[in-house]
């Protein structure tokens, strides 16, 4: 199996361009004081990432497992998103009004939720073979 699909590679480079997009917009309007335009910034970002998201999965569904597509999907997002944050602040980027600690907090509690996922897709990769369910197969 290859580590990404085409769709998962699109994705991962989307979201890529797309959060360093976000991030830089967020330090400049940071920077500029303009703490309420962030809250109108992030659903601009949000809205075509899941849109994105949707469709690009709803096409490697149509040929993997849903349980393989969710888990890497959850994991390219995961990858990229806190890898811009991080390197964000490690490079000296961040506007002063934001908080590594922040980075540091989303990265342990998203990656409990990821660790929780993974455990999932085991189990669900168990019950299947080839992600087809054994009793789909059998019948």
């Amino acid at each position: 199996m290859k580590l990404l699909t085409k769709n998962q590679f699109s994705f991962a480079i989307f979201f890529l361009v797309i959060t360093i997009i976000l991030h830089a917009g967020i330090t400049l309007l940071l920077n500029a004081k303009e703490f309420t335009m962030v809250w109108f910034f992030v659903p601009v970002y949000v809205i075509p990432v899941f849109i994105a998201g949707w469709v690009l999965g709803k096409k490697d569904n149509q040929y993997l497992p849903l349980t393989v597509t969710g888990f890497k999907f959850h994991l390219i997002t995961y990858v990229v998103s806190n890898s811009v944050a991080l390197l964000k602040h490690l490079l000296g980027f961040a506007s002063v009004y934001e908080n590594i600690k922040t980075v540091y907090l989303t990265i342990i509690y998203w990656g409990i939720g990821l660790l929780i996922h993974f455990v999932l897709y085991m189990l669900a990769r168990k019950k299947s073979i080839k992600g087809i369910s054994k009793s789909e197969l059998f019948e």
